[in-house]
């Protein structure tokens, strides 16, 4: 994977890495998730909670990752790609809100209808991906492997889903593994974005399109 970096201020250059190494460290959450929930010697309430938590730094991570891109404006720099971002991150805030919700404990956070909301979130913010991956491909800013990692993460849900027929382990592994890889591969992308070394080799083509907001 190629990336290029990008001349940057001092707060630019610091908010890029610290974006990006979030994302890195988050990525493997739902990985770690199907794992923990494979193990018998957990009891189901300790285990409920770890795996919430497990999908709140996951989240965390994939905010992280496209605050980092919108910085760099990975999607273009147009008004579309303002008002993707603008629904992007709620959505996501939103399915943050559900592990919040399983955390508290409380049923009746767990039985209300803003639960279904954010439980709604969680597939649609991966579908959405799909769009925002276009955008990626569309801007030609990010060079590279690492220009694909966006629509790799909304593929992972539907090609995930064709595997649950053969088993349901297959899904729930699968899915988890190439979220992984691909929204590593986006904090690696944004992390580098922050290098203060000058240009290099590869993620945006146009380095005055850093912003500071």
């Amino acid at each position: 994977m190629s990336t290029t970096v990008l001349p940057a201020t001092s707060r630019s250059i610091l908010s890029l890495r610290l974006l990006g190494l979030l994302g890195m460290l988050c990525a493997p959450g739902l990985l770690i998730e199907a794992s923990i929930r494979r193990l018998p010697s957990i009891a189901e309430n300790r285990s409920t909670t770890l795996t919430s938590l497990l999908g709140l730094i996951y989240i965390i991570g994939w905010i992280a990752g496209m605050l980092g891109f919108r910085r760099m404006r990975a999607t273009g720099d147009g008004l579309l790609a303002r008002i993707v971002f603008s629904i992007q991150i709620p959505g996501l805030s939103l399915a943050g809100c559900q592990q919040l919700m399983e955390l508290s404990g409380s049923r009746a956070l767990l039985e209300s209808p803003f639960f279904g909301i954010c439980d709604a979130a969680w597939p649609l913010s991966h579908l959405f991906m799909l769009f925002v991956g276009g955008m990626v491909l569309g801007s030609a800013r990010i060079h590279g492997a690492a220009r694909f990692a966006p629509l790799g993460c909304g593929l992972a849900l539907p090609l995930s889903a064709a595997l649950s027929t053969l088993n349901h382990l297959v899904f729930v592994f699968s899915f988890g593994v190439v979220t992984t890889i691909c929204f590593c591969t986006i904090g690696v992308t944004v992390f580098r974005a922050g290098q203060p070394e000058g240009r290099a080799k590869g993620v945006c083509k146009d380095p005055e399109t850093l912003k500071d907001s």
